[in-house]
Parts: C-alpha cells; sequence; structure tokens
C-alpha cells in the first residue's frame, strides 16, 4: 500500500511541474502582439508605451526580426530609438530630447525556422 501511495504523489508531482513548465513557456508575459503599435500614439512616454506593451524595451522571443515594417511617420529626427522584440515581431519606438513618442514601427521577422513554442503557439492559437 505505501508504495502505491509513493506512486501516485510521484505521477501528482510529474503532472504538475509538467503542467508548470508549459505554462511558463506558453504564456507571454508580454503584450507585444500584431497591430499593437497602432496603439502607441505621438507624444506618450515611454512609461506609456510600457504599459501597452507589458514592459520595458528587450528581447522577449527567440530570434531577432526582418526589414519589413508597417509604420507611422512624422516628420522629425528621433533622438532615441528603443525596440521591443517577441518571436517573429518587433516594435520599435523612437524617442525626442523629451522622452515623447514620436514614430512608432511594427516589424515581423521573414527568415529562420519556427521554434518548437511557436508551433505549438500556432497550433493552439495562443498570442505571443
Amino acid at each position: 500500500m505505501n508504495n502505491y501511495r509513493w506512486k501516485i504523489v510521484s505521477a501528482i508531482c510529474l503532472a504538475a511541474a509538467f503542467v508548470g513548465y508549459i505554462g511558463f513557456n506558453l504564456i507571454p508575459r508580454h503584450r507585444i502582439v500584431e497591430g499593437i503599435a497602432a496603439r502607441i500614439r505621438p507624444g506618450m512616454s515611454q512609461a506609456d508605451v510600457e504599459a501597452i506593451l507589458g514592459g520595458p524595451p528587450g528581447e522577449y522571443g527567440p530570434e531577432s526580426v526582418s526589414v519589413e515594417s508597417r509604420s507611422m511617420a512624422i516628420p522629425e529626427f528621433p533622438k532615441r530609438e528603443q525596440t521591443w522584440i517577441a518571436g517573429y515581431l518587433a516594435i520599435s519606438v523612437l524617442f525626442d530630447a523629451d522622452g515623447k513618442v514620436l514614430q512608432s514601427r511594427e516589424s515581423r521577422r521573414m527568415i529562420g525556422d519556427e521554434t518548437w513554442n511557436d508551433k505549438v503557439r500556432r497550433w493552439f492559437r495562443l498570442k505571443g
């Protein structure tokens, strides 16, 4: 009987670890999704942009992106560019000297292989 309980407890622990691993790797901790750059408006602060995208600038995915992009152009020379990258998508935001948004651009990666996590997200239609 004691051996049976040990197997049950082990199976439960293994299942919990598996669910935790899947949840940790598949649930994005950001909101970098296609079309989100349209919510970024000129004059916003970097804090406003971070609130929209779910975190500070950085790479949240496995690889870099290509140059294909859709952008909202404003005729001013930018002082600083910050980029948020998640998998196949990058959001680049240009800020002026006062830290206000001048322009935002969304780019998609066109090269490289699809990762295992990307395939699972696509199969289950998960965003991220």
